[in-house]
């Protein structure tokens, strides 16, 4: 079905198919009529588009607590640009900073700004650290 869509001459659509399968699809179609965009990819990277997503997020004015590192403009972009850096290169990085600041949002006692094991690298560390902070085990712990 979206073989045939994609031939259509003047239609443009936008899918989220595994690799494999965009692969396939455009090995199916004539040369120049598919594109196929990986945000996995290093050149989609947006690493400073990260460190403003985590400032925002820990910013009191958008709704985060006030704690000495959400409170004070050097600490919060400190962090922000530690947690952005922390996160592993493509798509995922955009959810393992969200989810990495909300997690210490949640449970921020015993949390050091300044301890970057502290900060994960993906989202299955974000669930580990956030379980161990919560007082579960998680899989560091196990």
């Amino acid at each position: 079905m979206l073989t045939l869509l994609a031939a259509v001459e003047p239609l443009r659509f936008l899918a989220d198919v595994p690799r494999e399968f965009a692969a396939e699809l455009a090995e199916g179609l004539p040369p120049g009529v598919a594109r196929i965009i990986d945000l996995d990819a290093p050149e989609w990277a947006d690493p400073q588009g990260l460190v403003l997503q985590a400032e925002a997020l820990l910013n009191p004015r958008f709704g985060a607590p006030e704690l000495p590192f959400t409170t004070d403009p050097a600490a919060r972009h400190a962090l922000a640009e530690a947690t952005a850096r922390r996160a592993e290169d493509g798509a995922s990085s955009r959810l393992t900073v969200h989810l990495a600041v909300w997690s210490i949002l949640m449970h921020p006692q015993g949390f050091d700004p300044e301890d970057a094991d502290q900060l994960p690298r993906d989202v299955g560390e974000v669930l580990d650290l956030h379980t161990l902070r919560g007082g579960g085990l998680g899989r560091r712990g196990a």
